[in-house]
């Protein structure tokens, strides 16, 4: 009869370990996925690009409890070898300490690459947008709704304009909203940059007066979109000549930019209808 009663406590307590890691390492992966557990946190500390790596050590510290919880409950004798461990073999046990910590950390930031859609560093991105090396891995992405985008990038500096630029061409097969495509600039999901008032970039269009906007997405999906007209281009318009889009961050509304997502240049079939259109951008910051 101990003997069954000792078996289901054991039972429940390998059950409790179990679900207790899971739910460790669910809430360490949610701030990667954005789901908003932890932003309280984060509102009280002051919030700059640099404190990307506070909160990857908060993740990390979390799946290092998670699995030192899940390792404890599942062997109950655990305690009693480390202690004979340091005892009888100190180099040894802190080898081991050394590798268990280097692997934790190598996953941790494994999980940032695969489940950040960044992915990875570009090269091409960074010199567009030289600030990205400050906010963390930076990926730049074409897509389009029954149309087509053709992107190539460029590092000579012309004149006037901007050192490297990404040359942009859009075209839908229709004359609706739905029918889109546009150019993608992914930020590290998550990426705080709430401090900063506006995004500017050098712009200029291969006819003149191309139809395009920008929008701001944050990681819980809001997104908003704005045209490029006299509101943030000096000359009112696009033009063959490079000029400066100034874009207030507040003019999109409800996209939260403590948890950043990503920038885009888009058209569509109602802006454009048909007609290809090309302009040509860089030098892009936020200030």
């Amino acid at each position: 009869m101990k003997d069954k009663q000792e078996s289901r406590y054991k039972a429940l307590i390998t059950i409790g370990a179990v679900l207790g890691a899971i739910t460790g390492i669910l809430a360490s992966l949610e701030k990667i996925f954005s789901l908003g557990i932890w932003n309280k946190l984060f509102e009280l500390i002051e919030k700059k690009p640099g404190w990307l790596w506070i909160r990857v050590c908060l993740i990390y510290i979390s799946i290092v409890a998670a699995s030192l919880t899940l390792a404890w409950l599942w062997n109950l004798g655990l305690l009693s070898k480390l202690r004979r461990s340091y005892h009888e073999e100190h180099y040894l046990f802190f080898l081991k300490l050394i590798c268990s910590l280097t692997i934790q950390i190598l996953f941790v930031f494994g999980l940032l690459l695969v489940f950040s859609q960044a992915g990875f560093r570009s090269q091409e991105a960074e010199i567009l947008f030289p600030q990205a090396v400050r906010l963390g891995p930076t990926l730049i992405r074409t897509y389009a709704a029954n149309g087509e985008v053709h992107y190539s990038f460029h590092e000579e500096t012309p004149l006037y304009g901007p050192e490297g630029y990404a040359k942009i061409t859009f075209k839908t097969y229709g004359r609706t909203v739905e029918q889109n495509c546009g150019w993608v600039l992914f930020l590290l999901r998550g990426v705080h940059i709430g401090n900063y008032g506006q995004l500017r970039f050098i712009i200029r269009g291969e006819r003149g007066n191309e139809k395009v906007g920008i929008k701001a997405k944050d990681a819980r999906g809001i997104e908003v979109s704005l045209m490029l007209d006299e509101h943030c281009l000096r000359e009112g318009k696009i033009t063959t000549d490079w000029q400066q889009a100034i874009v207030p961050l507040e003019d999109f509304g409800n996209v939260d930019f403590s948890l950043m997502d990503n920038f885009s240049i888009f058209s569509n079939g109602l802006m454009a209808g048909t007609r290809p259109q090309t302009i040509y951008v860089g030098e892009f910051q936020l200030r």
